[in-house]
């Protein structure tokens, strides 16, 4: 991660300042402005980076942990907020993030300055940053979300929706798979509903390293009686292709043949097995 923000410092500083914009009000057009404490839910003290000390109104972003090292960490968008849809990538520089306490999937608060570099992933430089929620024992992204969750909500909220007769938001996961391939950071939510019209939800991360799988079949009225939320990590994202369907699919190797993946999904024999995750169906 260090080595994509030099990468972006670079960039940003050859291009010059016509990259740098302003986080608008999602209702006004103005930035906003609002009040952050000073202390972490966790207890210990937000450190200030002075970041708003130009005179520019403070923006409240919402993210989820996607990685996170000494210069700064990586977030998918909780929310519409700070400018962002939710699950944008963004670059969060901050001066004191080796003295935070977080984990993939936590859930922060950001305040800053209302600057954004249109890099990709767009970049900020946070004044403070407050811990919300910790992980714990289910991937509290998905945990805030309805036991009733309707097609049309889940396809407001920015996801990659697939029904019985329809799909919807299919961009998104076309972004997440070019953008990941390409080694970009990525976040995509995929819900997925049944036949009886229950929701499961998937969340994929892409940390420019590993891929990351949580699915959630909790509000699965047939899921059974067994552990309903399914964590795995992935190496390689894969392409299944045959005549006009396509799949993508994530799996720790990256020379699976078309012979084998339809082998694996489609024999009882355990041998032909491979263990993979599909993105798309």
């Amino acid at each position: 991660m260090k080595k994509l923000f030099c990468i972006m410092a670079v960039l940003l500083f050859c291009t010059g300042c016509s990259l740098i914009k302003e986080a608008p009000d999602s209702d006004t057009g103005n930035t906003t402005k609002e009040t952050s404490d000073d202390n972490n839910s966790d207890g210990s003290n937000t450190s200030d980076n002075g970041a708003a000390d130009n005179g520019q109104e403070e923006v409240i972003l919402n993210g989820i942990i996607i990685s996170k090292d000494d210069s700064g960490v990586m977030i998918a968008v909780q929310d519409i907020s700070g400018g962002f849809q939710p699950f944008d990538p963004v670059s969060v520089h901050y001066a004191d993030a080796s003295s935070l306490n977080i984990g993939m999937g936590d859930i922060i608060k950001i305040s800053f300055d209302g600057r954004i570099a249109e890099s990709y992933p767009s970049q900020i430089w946070a004044d403070t940053i407050n811990i919300v929620e910790k992980v714990q024992d289910n991937w509290p992204a998905t945990s805030s979300i309805p036991q009733e969750y309707s097609f049309e909500e889940a396809v407001a909220d920015n996801c990659f929706v697939v029904g019985n007769d329809k799909t919807e938001s299919e961009d998104r996961m076309n972004s997440f798979v070019d953008n990941t391939i390409n080694g970009m950071v990525g976040y995509l939510r995929r819900v997925m509903y049944t036949t009886e019209g229950d929701p499961v939800i998937t969340d994929f991360i892409y940390d420019g390293n590993k891929y990351y799988v949580f699915e959630d079949m909790s509000r699965d009225a047939f899921a059974g009686s067994g552990d309903k939320l399914y964590k795995k990590i992935y190496t390689y994202i894969n392409t299944y292709e045959k005549e006009s369907y396509k799949v993508f699919y994530l799996a720790d190797r990256n020379d699976i043949t078309n012979e084998e993946y339809e082998k694996s999904i489609t024999s009882s024999n355990s041998k032909d097995m491979i263990d993979t995750y599909a993105i798309s169906y």
